[in-house]
């Protein structure tokens, strides 16, 4: 028994060594945030999201001691995907209208029975082009608020993506991190 304990533990240390090794490195929490010692940040250097998408930092504060579910996301986007952010952000009715149609398109029958509310809006903050986007139940429940906030630069188009219950909790989590990444 006491071997077969010996076995097992050993066999845990080396996942976790193996584990921590391939990260390479600890995330650090976005720069910027109030609260940013209470993120939890995902490892995201070796993310290949696409060739022309870069996850620069992604991060949530989704459990005490957060007094409110956060999640903010920092990329950097090229070519095809930097054209397809600029045409979202210049119409945010269009997202709007692809969500609806994507919704009114799913064959699942449970998502069927729930129908979805879609509201967008334009804004700048700070210089930064984006939109601002609730989604919920028709009837209002379960909402939840997003923000995208864009500036292209030198070497690609940055933007930031926040979501949170709340809109104020979303805008304030962008504008936050804006400071850091959109300069």
């Amino acid at each position: 028994m006491k071997v077969w304990r010996s076995a097992g533990l050993a066999g845990v240390a080396v996942g976790l060594a193996l584990t921590l090794s391939s990260c390479a490195y600890f995330a650090e929490p976005p720069a910027g945030m109030e609260q940013a010692d209470d993120f939890i940040a995902l490892p995201v250097r070796a993310w290949l999201l696409r060739n022309d998408v870069r996850a620069i930092t992604v991060a949530g504060c989704l459990v005490e001691p957060c007094t409110a579910r956060v999640g903010v996301g920092v990329f950097e986007m090229t070519g095809a995907a930097a054209s397809d952010i600029a045409r979202a952000v210049a119409d945010p009715e269009r997202v709007r209208a692809d969500i609806l149609r994507r919704d009114r398109e799913d064959r699942n029958p449970q998502r069927r029975t729930v129908e979805t509310s879609v509201a967008v809006a334009s804004v700048t903050i700070d210089g930064a082009r984006g939109f601002t986007i609730r989604l919920s139940r028709a009837d209002g429940s379960r909402s939840a608020h997003g923000i995208a906030l864009t500036r292209a630069g030198g070497s690609g188009t940055r933007v930031i993506l926040a979501v949170a219950d709340e809109a104020s909790l979303a805008l304030s989590a962008a504008r936050q991190v804006a400071g850091a990444y959109l300069r």
